[in-house]
């Protein structure tokens, strides 16, 4: 396997808004590239496609100080709040595969080692989940522009289904019962590692997803901030993002 730079960015916690900007940001360089981040405040982020208001209680998220955006990749509806998210950029034709559920595959790979080092043992389940037995503990989403594809997902560190589903619409009698019952669908960290603190989990396993990603792909990583020029443009971008006419267009 050929080794590869690649540009490593821990933004810490931020605004939807921001986080989504950065990664149509980094989209638009072209550059591989892995950036680990957090949201603060929570937030819910909705798919490409989605109609917003069919998918979120909007009024609820604004009384509570959550933010509401729309992702540039497709799939569900996502509350944000106790969790990693990792963005990565990689140029096509380099060494993701072309095929969908292939890619799909490799980049969560990353992911399931990255908890291999937590002592997690996970696996891959089409289209874009990993699971821990037959509970989520990770989602994923991708786009492919200027050349290029990147995937974000998440690593659920702890769940709350009481507030979860205060602010996503549970829209029919099944899924109002997968609601109610949301913990024979998803798991967490937390749950997997029962006494571990968050704060360490963090730490370490944003390290360790670090490593995961370095491993399977052979990449050096080169931790890189962004410049203020860089910021600049990420927060000029982050408008859009903020905008009714990019979050309600459906």
């Amino acid at each position: 396997m050929r080794v590869q730079g690649c540009r490593l960015i821990e933004s810490g916690r931020s605004s939807a808004a921001f986080n989504m900007a950065a990664d149509e940001f980094l989209l638009s360089r072209r550059e591989l590239s892995l950036r680990i981040y957090g949201w603060n405040p929570p937030a819910v982020s909705i798919g490409y496609f989605q109609k917003l208001f069919d998918e979120v209680d909007v009024e609820e998220c604004r009384k509570s100080g959550v933010d509401v955006v729309r992702r540039m990749t497709g799939g569900g509806a996502v509350f944000h709040d106790k969790e990693i998210t990792y963005s990565f950029v990689v140029p096509e034709n380099s060494f993701l595969s072309s095929d969908l559920y292939e890619s799909y595959s490799q980049v969560c790979g990353a992911v399931i080692r990255g908890l291999e080092k937590i002592g997690i043992s996970s696996e891959f389940r089409p289209v874009n989940d990993i699971i821990v037995g037959v509970r989520k503990i990770s989602g994923n989403a991708q786009t492919r522009r200027n050349s290029c594809i990147l995937q974000h997902g998440t690593v659920i560190v702890d769940v709350s289904p009481e507030k979860m589903f205060r602010f996503i619409r549970v829209n029919n009698e099944k899924m109002k019962g997968r609601a109610l019952n949301l913990s024979d669908y998803v798991t967490s960290v937390i749950e997997q590692k029962p006494g571990i603190l968050a704060s360490v989990v963090y730490q370490v396993l944003s390290g360790f997803i670090v490593s995961g990603f370095a491993e399977k792909f052979g990449l050096v990583m080169d931790e890189k901030s962004f410049s203020v020029d860089e910021m600049n443009a990420i927060k000029e971008i982050s408008g859009k993002y903020s905008r009714d006419e990019w979050n309600m267009w459906r």
